[in-house]
C-alpha cells in the first residue's frame, strides 16, 4: 500500500468518524430536547391547576373570579383559611378522612402482604387466574358497584357509619394490594427464607424478618395506592354516609358548591389543605414508590 492510499483511507475514516459523532450528538440533543418539551408540557398541564388553586386560596373573595385573572395576588390574605376553619365543619371533615384513610391503609397493608405471601409460597390451585380476576375487578366503574354496596349496607345497618365506609374502602383496595404483593414476593428469592429456617427461625418469624422486610417497597406501593383511593373517594362516601357528623373531606368540600352560590374562597383553600398530605407522602416515600413498581424477577 502506497503512502497516498494510506493517507486517503485515514482521511476517509476520519470523515466517517466526524459524521458519526455529529449524528450521535445531534440525536442526543434532539432526544433531550424532545424529552424536555414533553416534561415541560406535563408540568404545565398538571401543575397549573395546582398553582391556580394555591393562588386563589390567598386572594380576597372579591377578586378570585375577576377577568382578566390575576396570576400573582396583589394583596394576599389568609381570610379564606380563617373562615374555612371557623365557619365550616372542615376540621371534622379532615378528622373523618384521616381516621378512615388511616384505618383503610392499616387493614389493607396487613391482609394484602399475608395473602400475597400465601399465593407465592403455597400451592393455590389456579392462583394465576385468581390473581388476574382480582385485577379484572377494577375494570368496572365505581358507580356500578356503589348501588349494590348501599343495598347490602342498608340491610346490615352499616350505612352512616365510619366502620362501614372503612370496610367498603378495604374491599376495594385489597384486590389490587394482593396482586401487587403477589407479584413482588415472586422477586424475593426463597433461599433467603431457607437460610433463616436452617438457622432455626420459625416460618412466622422468617415471613416477618425476611420476606416482609425484603418486600417493603411493595408494601409501600400498596399503602400509597390505598391512601390515594381512600383519601380521594367521593362516590362511596356520598352514597354510604348521609350523616353530617360522618362527612369526609371530598363530600364536605362539595357541599360548599350550592345551586345558587359557590363559596370559591372556602373551596379553593379547603382543596389546598386537602392536597398537602398527598404531597408530603409522595415526597417522603418517593424512592420506595419507584422500587415498589420494579417487579422484575
Amino acid at each position: 500500500m502506497t503512502t497516498s492510499e494510506a493517507t486517503g483511507q485515514e482521511e476517509q475514516a476520519s470523515n466517517w468518524f466526524d459524521f458519526a459523532t455529529d449524528r450521535f450528538t445531534a440525536g442526543s440533543v434532539g432526544k433531550r430536547l424532545g424529552i424536555g418539551i414533553i416534561v415541560t408540557f406535563c408540568l404545565v398541564v398538571f401543575g397549573f391547576p395546582i398553582y391556580w388553586v394555591a393562588l386563589a386560596s390567598f386572594k380576597p373573595i372579591g377578586v378570585i373570579m375577576n377577568l382578566p385573572p390575576e396570576f400573582f395576588p396583589a394583596n394576599p390574605t389568609l381570610d379564606n383559611f380563617t373562615r374555612l376553619f371557623t365557619t365550616t365543619q372542615f376540621p371534622m371533615w379532615l378528622m373523618n378522612s384521616t381516621l378512615i384513610t388511616a384505618s383503610t391503609i392499616t387493614l389493607t397493608c396487613i391482609f394484602a402482604p399475608l395473602a400475597g405471601y400465601g399465593f407465592t409460597r403455597y400451592h393455590v390451585p389456579y392462583k394465576k387466574y385468581i390473581a388476574n380476576l382480582l385485577l379484572f375487578s377494577y375494570m368496572f366503574p365505581p358507580i356500578m358497584l356503589a348501588i349494590p354496596y348501599f343495598v347490602i349496607y342498608d340491610f346490615l345497618g352499616l350505612t352512616n357509619t365510619r366502620i362501614g365506609l372503612i370496610l367498603a374502602h378495604v374491599s376495594l383496595t385489597l384486590p389490587f394490594g394482593i396482586w401487587v404483593m403477589w407479584q413482588y414476593f415472586q422477586t424475593v428469592p426463597k433461599r433467603y427464607e431457607e437460610s433463616a429456617w436452617i438457622s432455626g427461625a420459625s416460618r412466622l418469624r422468617t415471613m416477618y424478618d425476611v420476606s416482609f422486610r425484603a418486600a417493603a417497597p411493595g408494601i409501600v406501593t400498596t399503602a400509597l395506592f390505598t391512601f390515594a383511593f381512600s383519601w380521594n373517594d367521593f362516590t362511596y362516601a356520598l352514597i354510604l354516609t348521609t350523616d353530617p357528623s360522618k362527612t369526609v373531606l371530598t363530600v364536605g368540600l362539595d357541599s360548599l358548591r350550592l345551586s345558587q352560590q359557590v363559596f370559591w374562597g372556602l373551596l379553593f383553600s379547603g382543596s389546598l389543605v386537602a392536597m398537602i398530605p398527598p404531597f408530603i407522602i409522595v415526597f417522603a416515600l418517593s424512592k420506595y414508590i419507584l422500587a415498589g413498581f420494579d417487579l422484575r424477577v
